[in-house]
């Protein structure tokens, strides 16, 4: 609109500039300048207007772009994080024919455990708009449940999974940070040796406390490090650990912003890597 209330201005005064020359006489060039300069300043102000319409457009295009690689994301992410606790009740299921009595009641309390985390994470993603449902929560008794769950899988690679039990209450969303706690376990055994170590404790660092998982795996290269929390980013030698998507810590770290935390990550190449999450 102000575009075109200045087109019209333009031809306004240059008709009153017009009328003013043909009444004092002046000459022919300067009349003829007069209108060049009302076309100069007309045809700026129209080409303005394509301009402002073309990165308007360009703008709506980049963020319908932006907003359809995000939803993307959101879905693979949402996929890999729903995977987690699925493949769990397989390895459970698998067991449960060579079971022992006290095994078999261990199993199906980790399946029920699975289970459940599998319909509070589909209650999430119904309302993942919404912001995160922090409450107090008793750390401990959010992690054993899913150190069992876990120490089976990593016997399957005859891993060690020890658990320095973290005692303390925290404010967290239950939900959320249970998919944290589920990423950072199933990325350490993925790159963990046969007959190597991951271990899940406590450490305080730089006034904070930190829920931390260490392996002493393969480790990552300063370039690996990086990019490490970047989405579909793998590391390691993928003929060798073909699993995974490479959205284990990227999840890991869109969580941690959910839930207003930090992460750390200490690595060595060869050596092991220590990654977790500040505590509230």
């Amino acid at each position: 609109m102000a575009i075109f209330i200045a087109v019209w201005v333009v031809y306004a005064g240059s008709g009153l500039l017009y009328v003013a020359y043909r009444i004092a006489q002046l000459p022919i060039y300067v009349t003829l300048m007069s209108n060049f300069v009302q076309g100069a300043l007309v045809a700026a102000l129209l080409g303005y207007a394509v301009g402002v319409q073309v990165i308007r457009q360009r703008r709506a295009m980049q963020q319908s772009m932006v907003y359809a690689t995000d939803r993307n994301n959101l879905y693979a992410a949402a996929h890999h994080d729903l995977w987690q606790p699925i493949q769990s009740v397989g390895h459970y299921a698998a067991a449960l024919p060579t079971a022992t009595k006290a095994q078999t009641a261990r199993f199906l309390r980790g399946i029920e455990s699975a289970v459940t985390s599998v319909h509070d994470f589909m209650e999430g993603l119904r309302q993942v708009e919404l912001a995160p449902k922090f409450q107090l929560v008793d750390l401990h008794e959010l992690l054993v449940p899913l150190i069992e769950e876990y120490r089976h899988m990593a016997s399957a690679k005859q891993i060690s999974l020890r658990y320095l039990p973290c005692k303390m209450l925290i404010t967290s969303d239950l939900a959320l940070l249970q998919r944290v706690v589920r990423n950072l376990l199933s990325n350490a055994i993925r790159y963990t040796n046969k007959g190597g170590r991951v271990l899940v404790g406590r450490k305080r660092y730089q006034g904070r406390q930190w829920l931390m998982v260490y392996d002493n795996g393969i480790g990552m290269s300063e370039e690996d490090a990086a990019r490490c929390f970047e989405i579909f980013s793998r590391v390691g030698d993928l003929s060798r650990i073909p699993e995974g998507m490479g959205l284990g810590l990227y999840s890991v770290k869109r969580i941690a912003t959910q839930l207003e935390v930090s992460t750390r990550l200490a690595r060595k190449w060869g050596v092991g890597t220590a990654i977790g999450v500040s505590l509230r």
